[in-house]
Order: structure tokens, then C-alpha cells, then sequence
């Protein structure tokens, strides 16, 4: 073992002492060799400056690019429905007749005095229709009949025992109670009332002054109060005119009568304010 580490030493040894050999040999035949080069016969580099030529190439025109414009979509509206009219019906309003026990087709046949008109201004002749019979269906005479308001309305005047009408009670029905028939067929104005007077009443009204009535409610019983009355009937007046007019007091034909009273009267029964008519006209609409 000791032998062969001998060998490796003594080896490598002999490599580094030719490596050296060698490269003395080699640095020595370099020098040689440049020592014979003269200097003049190196070749010379020289760097020739060659003249650079620019090309004017054409400005490239500018490239159009397509313009891209919004249109605007019109608007998309959700439809809104219209609100539908509905005419509704208007409610049919009953007339009533004036007298409990006849109908509006038996009136016909019991007027005693019917509507006679006098000149306008004058107080003379029949501004309305008296009702009165003998030997009826339901009685032999008509006092004590009931009497109920033809209309609802307000009462317009409620009076006890005054001449010439006795006991009597008014009521006022505005337009927009009246039934289409009597609008139409009467040719009542917007904003005109109907005043129907029921007149001899057999006692004093129960219903005050600006008290609501309905229709067909009861206003009292036929008698003969007032001014030279024989026999007992039902007098009754209709007339157009301005709404909310009241009578407080009204009264003609005696002695004690106020101005006020006479005032009053006058201003209903001459005075053309209030259109009278005849009341025969106003219960022909309602008859088949």
C-alpha cells in the first residue's frame, strides 16, 4: 500500500514539472516569432465614414376610423291605463202622491177645483188644485185622509191657523233631488227649487221650520182651517224658484195680519219670483 502511494506522489510530481517545461518552450517561440514582424507590416484598420442617404417616405394619411354616432332609441313607455268613466245610473226617485190612500193615477179623478191661473201680478182665481170627494173606496169623505209630502225636502214654511191657508206646511226640494222626469219635462233650471204647498191642514203642523222631511212621510190630515172654508179638502200649490227661501210668516184676508205676514204672502203668491204651475202637469209624468 505504502508502495503504490509512492507511485501517485512521484507522478504527479513529473506532470507538474513538464506542465512548467512546456509552457517555458512555448512562451520562448512567441517572443521569437514577434521579434522577426516588423512593425510597417501590421495591417492597418482605417474606418471609412459613409454618407448616410434619408428617404422621405409619404406622410401616410391619417387613418379614418369610422365615427360611431348614438342614435337614440326612443323611449320605451309602459302605457299608463286612462281611467275609465263609468257613468253610473243615477237613483231613480219616487214620487208620492199627497194622499195616503189614492195613488197618482186616482188624483186625476177626485180634483174638486182644478189650477186656474190669474194674470201675473194678481192674486185672483186658483193657483193651485183642491183634492175632495164623497163616498170614496175607503171613506165616505176625504178629511182625516193623510196627507204625506210628495218629495223629501226641507221645510220651507210650517204655519198654524193663518188666513187663507189655515194650517199649512211648504217644503222646498233642491234640484239635484228632483226626479229626471220633472227636470226634463218641466224644464227646471239648475240651481231653481220646487216649493209644494200643502194647505187646510185639520191641525197644526208637527214639522218646524228648516226641519228635513222624506218623502212620503206623513205631514198631517186633511181638514178645512182657513180662510172660508165649507168643505174639507187638500189645497196644494207647486212652484219653481230660488233655493233656500224661507216663509216664517205669511198671511192675508184678516185684520190682525202683520206687514211682515202680508210682505211674506205676497212675495210668494204675486210677486213672480216664484213660478206657479199647474201641480195636475207635474203628476202626468208619472202616470203609464
Amino acid at each position: 500500500m505504502s508502495l503504490i502511494k509512492f507511485l501517485i506522489h512521484v507522478i504527479l510530481e513529473a506532470m507538474k514539472f513538464w506542465t512548467c517545461s512546456l509552457l517555458v518552450s512555448v512562451i520562448l517561440t512567441l517572443t521569437s516569432c514577434l521579434s522577426v514582424v516588423s512593425v510597417d507590416e501590421v495591417p492597418t484598420l482605417e474606418l471609412t465614414r459613409t454618407a448616410t442617404t434619408f428617404v422621405n417616405f409619404p406622410t401616410p394619411a391619417p387613418l379614418l376610423l369610422p365615427t360611431l354616432t348614438a342614435t337614440p332609441l326612443p323611449p320605451t313607455s309602459t302605457p299608463v291605463p286612462s281611467p275609465t268613466l263609468v257613468s253610473l245610473p243615477k237613483k231613480a226617485i219616487q214620487l208620492h202622491s199627497p194622499l195616503a190612500e189614492h195613488s197618482i193615477e186616482q188624483l186625476f179623478d177626485i180634483v174638486s177645483s182644478p189650477y186656474d191661473p190669474p194674470p201675473p201680478g194678481d192674486d185672483a182665481r186658483h193657483q193651485g188644485v183642491d183634492f175632495c170627494y164623497y163616498h170614496g173606496e175607503e171613506r165616505d169623505f176625504i178629511e182625516g185622509e193623510i196627507i204625506n209630502a210628495i218629495l223629501s225636502g226641507k221645510v220651507a214654511s210650517s204655519q198654524a191657523g193663518k188666513f187663507p191657508y189655515g194650517n199649512m206646511v211648504m217644503l222646498e226640494t233642491a234640484y239635484n233631488e228632483l226626479p229626471e222626469e220633472i227636470i226634463l219635462g218641466l224644464d227646471i233650471q239648475p240651481g231653481e227649487s220646487l216649493y209644494h204647498l200643502y194647505a187646510h191642514l185639520q191641525e197644526a203642523p208637527k214639522v218646524a221650520l228648516g226641519e228635513r222631511v222624506e218623502g212620503g212621510q206623513t205631514l198631517g190630515q186633511v181638514g178645512k182651517t182657513g180662510y172660508n172654508i165649507v168643505v174639507s179638502h187638500l189645497h196644494f200649490e207647486t212652484r219653481f224658484g230660488p233655493p233656500s227661501t224661507v216663509f216664517k210668516n205669511m198671511a192675508r184676508y184678516y185684520a190682525d195680519a202683520t206687514q211682515e205676514e202680508l210682505d211674506t204672502y205676497e212675495f210668494w203668491r204675486t210677486s213672480g219670483t216664484f213660478r206657479h204651475f199647474d201641480p195636475m202637469d207635474l203628476f202626468s209624468l208619472f202616470v203609464p
